[in-house]
């Protein structure tokens, strides 16, 4: 008889790292809402007059001397594989389903955060989804893994969405399990970031806008509590290598504001045409986007209530054997 209350006492301890039936079902459906949606959708999203650049001479491999195939390039190992699931059909054909993809995906983010369809009209209409289909970039694949839990796809682009491991012991548990995995197959995998173009004309992360970003981009992340967009706002601003693209996974983030607040942050989204366009200094002007979807979604009484309670976790550490050893140290 005494098995039972221990079996019920181990359920319990791996409950936080196993997903409910219902979470199943809403990947299920999430995916499945996507994929055939998609399909709909791409008979019109293919007559959008978008360039598709990078989605050509990258990802289709059409530069023989820097493509998704070479090495030295900044995305993880895996991503040759995932993206092959599109890049094998015409790159036309390939760059309308990703966009219709991410449009959707977008869409179904914004409602799973609390928006209606004014909200999801709003995230749409926004400057870095129109950057994104501009060029071709799978960032709408990023926030594709993320709200249907495939890991794979969300790591697409680490440095935007690896953040969203911090909001709970499930994804942390699960997204190191993957992280292990891959660097066993690929082992040390994640030094080929370092092939990014930190310097690039577009790009605004803290190594060309300066140290004190991230050090606000920590100051964020410390008080962004269990919130997705939150936690990836903030990480916005500690990366070091971020384009004006990167910040479409966060317009869902109007989805959860409340009145005015979702026209501000959508206002806010737009100043990225000022920074994108002036270059320079003006490229602080880009972290006005993430910083408006995180502090209209935030309050200061639960900001400084989730930084006391980190204080505490950090105090009760060092009161601990290991953080007694480590002190000694």
């Amino acid at each position: 008889m005494e098995a039972h209350p221990r079996l019920f006492r181990i359920l319990q301890l791996l409950q936080p790292f196993s997903s409910t039936r219902k979470q199943l079902k809403a990947s299920v459906f999430s995916i499945l809402f996507i994929l055939l949606g998609s399909g709909i959708l791409f008979p019109l999203v293919k007559q959008l007059p978008v360039v598709g650049w990078d989605w050509y001479f990258f990802f289709n491999g059409n530069n023989p001397q820097f493509n998704l195939l070479n090495t030295p390039n900044a995305y993880p190992p895996f991503a040759r594989y995932l993206l092959g699931l599109l890049t094998w059909m015409p790159w036309r054909d390939s760059l309308a389903i990703l966009n219709s993809i991410s449009l959707l995906t977008f869409a179904l983010a914004t409602w799973k955060n609390g928006g209606k369809f004014g909200s999801i009209t709003l995230a749409l209409l926004t400057a870095p989804v129109f950057f994104l289909m501009w060029i071709g970039h799978p960032d709408g694949l990023a926030l594709f893994g993320l709200i249907t839990g495939l890991l794979p796809f969300q790591l697409l682009k680490p440095q935007i969405t690896i953040w969203n491991m911090f909001k709970n012991r499930f994804n942390f548990y699960w997204t190191t399990v993957f992280l292990l995995i891959s660097l066993i197959i690929w082992p040390l995998w994640p030094l080929r970031l370092s092939a990014a173009t930190l310097t690039h004309e577009a790009a605004f992360g803290w190594v060309v806008t300066g140290w004190p970003v991230a050090i606000l981009g920590l100051a964020l992340f410390l008080g962004a509590g269990s919130n997705t967009y939150r936690l990836m706002a903030a990480g916005c601003l500690m990366s070091p290598y971020l384009m004006p693209y990167h910040l479409s996974v966060l317009v869902p983030a109007i989805g959860s504001a409340r009145s005015y607040k979702k026209w501000l942050i959508w206002i806010s989204a737009w100043t990225l045409m000022i920074g994108v366009g002036s270059g320079g200094q003006w490229r602080l002007l880009n972290f006005i986007f993430p910083i408006t979807a995180y502090c209209l979604n935030h309050s200061w009484s639960e900001y400084k209530s989730t930084v006391m309670n980190h204080y505490k976790t950090f105090r009760l550490f060092l009161s601990s054997p290991t953080g007694s050893f480590l002190r000694l140290r």
